[in-house]
């Protein structure tokens, strides 16, 4: 993931948002050290919405 990047000369990042896959966490980890992770709003969003009851949704 971040290999590319990296040979394409890209460094100093200081932010990476991604899926919560444990193989891109730990690649952003190994090839971009020092950036921070962050995971994608969408898919957490994604995840939450079944957990919530249908009496407390908008619609």
């Amino acid at each position: 993931m971040g290999r590319p990047l990296v040979a394409r000369g890209q460094s100093g990042a200081k932010l990476v948002i991604s899926d919560a896959h444990q193989v891109l966490v730990d690649a952003i980890g190994a090839t971009l050290p020092g950036s921070s992770w962050q995971r994608r709003r969408t898919h957490y969003v994604r995840n939450l919405a079944p957990l919530v009851p249908k009496s407390a949704s908008a619609g």
